[in-house]
């Protein structure tokens, strides 16, 4: 009799171990949740000490191991609304994006609510956005609504480099707005010009069949050698190794005429045009205006220097 009383608790003890493992009666399973507080609005360079403070796990038992920092990562590619499967899919993990308070999960850039707000083209980089908050991120409910003052500047109209903008947070329920301050840069695309190959100073190649056009976001576009057609009138200042992006330091012009040269004259307009020769009084580069005689006359005229050995008298 004792044994079979035994036996019954034993049956039970176990019977109850697996009804509360299953859920029934008992505590649920826990599923890894990463919980978003609402609308995010954040730089794309968020520290990951913010990103933290932003979003948190249900459990560090029941999320796999350094989940935050994955996610982290996945985000910095992301804009917009979180459905609620998107961890998921991405992770290839069961998550559950859970919804606080009702409020759908959203995470925006700061960068493309500018870009959006100026209708920037892709000529125009804005970066290094920072708020001047004391957390790099706005953290909006579903009555706030956030625009960017709009000063009446265009956007690839800007003037480069740093600039101080700002953002206003209005609230339609309590009628209540806050201006947000925050820096960011502007920079511009241009085309440049960059070495297919090492280059030696004392070449005599033709630079211009040596690199290729390429682009880049800069706030000084001055400082850049763009112009792949006149490159053949240069020579190279120092070694440059391949893959170089020429600047205006890297390179200097060399004399196309030089004083008492005999160089051609072309005289061109919409009905003839007519080639002669003539002494030039002065040296000079390509696109500059130089005095040359005509050593018949000795009629003096300005001229302006196009190619080696070559100036056009323009009508």
């Amino acid at each position: 009799m004792k044994k079979s009383v035994g036996l019954l608790k034993f049956v039970l003890a176990m019977v109850l171990l697996v009804y509360s493992l299953s859920g029934s009666g008992g505590r649920a399973e826990e599923r890894c949740e990463i919980t978003f507080p609402g609308r995010i609005y954040v730089p794309t360079n968020l520290s990951e000490k913010d990103f933290n403070e932003i979003v948190s796990v249900s459990s560090e038992d029941a999320c796999p191991k350094g989940i935050l920092k994955e996610i982290f990562v996945i985000l910095k590619n992301v804009q917009g609304p979180l459905r609620e499967d998107y961890l998921s899919e991405v992770l290839q993990t069961q998550v559950v994006l859970k919804r606080q308070a009702g409020v759908t999960p959203a995470w925006t850039k700061i960068e493309e609510l500018l870009r959006n707000e100026w209708d920037c083209s892709s000529n125009v980089a804005i970066t290094d956005v920072k708020l001047l908050l004391p957390r790099q991120y706005l953290l909006l409910s579903e009555e706030e609504d956030v625009v960017v003052d709009r000063d009446g500047t265009l956007c690839d109209e800007m003037k480069l480099g740093e600039k101080n903008f700002k953002l206003y947070v209005s609230n339609k329920q309590k009628q209540k707005q806050k201006t947000v301050l925050l820096n960011a840069r502007i920079a511009k695309k241009i085309y440049i010009l960059k070495t297919k190959r090492s280059i030696s100073r004392f070449s005599t190649e033709n630079l211009s069949e040596l690199v290729e056009v390429d682009y880049l976001y800069t706030e000084n576009p001055e400082h850049f050698f763009q112009d792949k057609s006149l490159l053949k009138y240069f020579k190279l200042n120092k070694n440059v190794p391949q893959g170089h992006v020429l600047k205006n330091i890297d390179v200097s012009a060399e004399m196309q005429v030089k004083i008492g040269q005999v160089v051609k004259v072309i005289f061109a307009d919409a009905r003839v045009k007519l080639t002669t020769t003539a002494i030039c009084r002065k040296s000079g580069r390509v696109g500059e205006m130089v005095e040359v005689m005509n050593p018949k006359s000795k009629k003096m005229f300005i001229a302006k220097v196009t190619d080696y050995d070559s100036v056009t008298l323009e009508p």
